[in-house]
């Protein structure tokens, strides 16, 4: 508290003068670096918008809770806005990616269901010719990243 005085209450009266003297000069725009008054502008811009009374009150909620204004609460959601579609864009490339992978993966293995065809085949053809022929196995098992 700024007032210089001898008693407690003096310097409340001499405090209390010296906020209506100010805040006089403030509204007429004496007050030196003080062009308009109100807070200072944050550099933005009006907006306006009819919403349902519901979306107004979840916007005030909001601010509410977060110590922030409606206009950073909005902010705050165009920003989060962006930041699905580049996500949603970055799930499309990486199916893409996945789907090329599954499709590469496929062309590797059938060379290997080929090659146990071909292998069913002979046994079954040596089989004729009375060779026996015990537990063949195949394995085709290529991983991709």
């Amino acid at each position: 508290m700024t007032g210089v005085a001898e008693t407690e209450s003096e310097a409340r009266q001499i405090f209390n003068e010296l906020l209506d003297e100010t805040y006089i000069a403030y509204l007429e725009g004496k007050l030196v670096g003080y062009d308009k008054r109100g807070r200072p502008a944050k550099g933005n811009v009006e907006f306006h918008a009819q919403v349902k009374p519901e979306v107004k009150a979840q916007i005030s909620q909001r601010a509410k809770a977060l110590g922030i204004s409606q206009g950073d609460v909005i902010a705050y959601l165009a920003a989060v806005a962006d930041l699905k579609l580049d996500f949603e864009r970055q799930i499309i490339e990486l199916k893409k990616k996945v789907q090329d992978q599954d499709n590469h993966a496929g062309q590797q293995i059938l060379p290997c269901k080929q090659i146990m065809q071909e292998s069913i085949l002979a046994t079954t053809q040596s089989q004729k010719k009375q060779e026996t022929k015990i537990g063949t196995k195949f394995w085709c098992t290529k991983t991709y990243l």
